[in-house]
């Protein structure tokens, strides 16, 4: 095995903890979700490092990545609905995003071909509060310590960057169409 694959290697690693978080949280294991789920975290930042640091990036990584993201994020957050830990119309806001990003780079890719695509850094942010907001809320799962106002006010901050991070993407993805539009 190349060591340039450890980063897809650790990517796909990442996909297969979703099963096992999502088990545990349906299963009220919530120290066990929790710690898994920081694993997946560990592994997200380490499979970067490597990306970044030793040139280790791919094409199907840049495509693995963000899609690894989705996967445990979006899988983790309906979980959280289902055991009542965030309200709807957060959730409702995180798959209207996914649904969005993935829908809109399908369409920029039909009408303008090849691009690459590059995280802004508003998606950057976002991603990381989400992360934040997921290991606090099974956190506090386990040792309830966290006072409800404080994960309150996290998750309008998270909705906030999830909606412009959103807006972001589509007022970028416009712009792209239409100045590759003959007019």
């Amino acid at each position: 095995m190349k060591r340039e694959y450890i980063p897809n290697i650790l990517t796909v690693f990442r996909i297969l903890l979703t099963a096992p978080i999502v088990y545990a949280l349906l299963t009220h294991h919530y120290t066990w979700a929790f710690y898994v789920l920081l694993v997946a975290g560990i592994t997200d930042s380490i499979d970067g490092f490597l990306a970044r640091h030793y040139h280790w990036s791919s094409r199907l990584g840049s495509a693995l990545d963000p899609l690894a993201d989705k996967i445990l994020m979006v899988s983790v957050f309906l979980t959280l609905a289902y055991l009542e830990q965030v309200p709807l119309w957060f959730l409702g806001m995180v798959i209207l995003r996914e649904i969005v990003l993935v829908t809109g780079t399908i369409i920029l890719r039909l009408v303008a071909g090849p691009y690459e695509i590059h995280p802004i850094w508003i998606s950057k942010v976002n991603t990381f509060l989400q992360i934040v907001l997921t290991f606090l809320l099974c956190f506090n799962l386990s040792y309830p310590v966290i006072a409800a106002n404080w994960l309150s006010y996290l998750m309008y901050l998270v909705f906030t960057t999830t909606l412009i991070s959103m807006l972001a993407y589509m007022w970028i993805w416009s712009g792209q169409i239409l100045g590759r539009r003959e007019i």
